[in-house]
């Protein structure tokens, strides 16, 4: 800036000079009088640009520090600078380095395949190809879109999978489901440039906490904060991602109300609900969310594709898996 406003009081003063000459010649007075306003014009016009571009660039700079870190439980948020991961590390395959091609949004499906398409301008609730399962495009939801990054829903449930093969009290850190995604997962459906766009997510895992029709408080300990690079959606993030627009409705009017009447000390007396929990998998009325359940054995999870599970299932069941991720749109 100090540079640039040197080089325009330079000129400035050359062109006060010319002007200065040219006012005791009258003969040049009339034909350069005409140049010195298109030359002032055309400096004023060039400064006020730079100041232009300096104001921008300073508010885009605000606006990455200010939400560099998330801030608050819910939704998850991507830190700038990936965080080793709590518990034993897992060390993607291949080098990560910088994808050059232009992300894809899907245009035409032939059963799950996706057509690829080069696509720049992406919106909340379209739908992006991204990754590779059983020889297949992977269609993935976005479902909140931050500054330049995108959180991705996949749009099917992939399998159906344990969310840890023993039935003990376990949490999301410690869960086989998170070593998969992490690991086995992560490593074999993505190329190494897909992966270097995958940002690596620091994940809030908290307690699930409610009160039951009874008045019985329930508080099943999350465990510890994860970083991942593929993780499952929480309690708190189906609650208040705008595009799911769920809903709370008593359990009366559900299809638990007659376990609800049996169990009262288990279930809550309103529960969420939305149509754009909905996903398919063969048989699967059931997938995985992060959080836990009402107790450390279980886990919670979309029921009957519509309504948040809070009590869960067992942890040994094998439910379905609806992976999630962050991806970032410009690198």
């Amino acid at each position: 800036m100090i540079k640039f406003l040197k080089y325009v009081i330079c000129v400035m003063v050359v062109v006060v000079l010319v002007f200065i000459v040219v006012k005791r010649n009258s003969s040049l007075e009339e034909d350069y009088e005409n140049l010195w306003w298109q030359i002032s014009g055309l400096l004023i016009g060039l400064l006020g640009l730079f100041l232009g571009k300096e104001t921008s660039s300073k508010k885009n700079d605000k606006h990455e520090k200010t939400y560099e870190y998330r801030p608050y439980d819910t939704p998850i948020k991507p830190s700038d600078t990936p965080i080793k991961p709590s518990g034993t590390p897992i060390k993607p395959s291949g080098k990560l380095i910088k994808h050059s091609d232009k992300l894809v949004k899907p245009l035409t499906t032939t059963g799950q395949h996706v057509v690829r398409v080069k696509k720049t301008n992406y919106t909340v609730g379209g739908f992006m190809a991204f990754g590779y399962y059983n020889g297949k495009d992977i269609l993935w939801r976005i479902i909140e879109i931050f500054g330049k990054w995108a959180l991705l829903l996949s749009e099917y449930i992939l399998e159906k999978r344990e969310y840890n093969e023993k039935r003990v009290n376990i949490t999301w850190e410690k869960c086989t489901l998170r070593k998969y995604l992490n690991g086995e997962f992560y490593n074999n459906h993505f190329s190494s440039s897909e992966k270097s766009k995958i940002l690596h997510t620091h994940a809030i895992n908290s307690n699930n906490v409610y009160t039951a029709i009874s008045g019985k408080n329930i508080n099943t300990n999350g465990g510890n904060d994860t970083d991942d690079y593929i993780f499952l959606l929480n309690i708190n993030e189906v609650k208040n991602i705008k595009y799911f627009d769920t809903k709370e409705v008593h359990i009366e009017t559900t299809i638990f109300k007659n376990a609800a009447k049996k169990n009262p000390e288990l279930y809550p007396p309103y529960i969420l609900t939305s149509d754009k929990l909905i996903a398919r998998y063969a048989d699967s009325d059931f997938y995985w969310l992060m959080s836990p359940g009402n107790i450390g054995r279980r886990a919670s999870g979309v029921s009957n594709n519509r309504y948040v599970d809070i009590i869960g299932g067992d942890v040994d069941y094998k439910g379905g898996v609806r992976p999630a991720l962050w991806l970032d749109l410009k690198s």
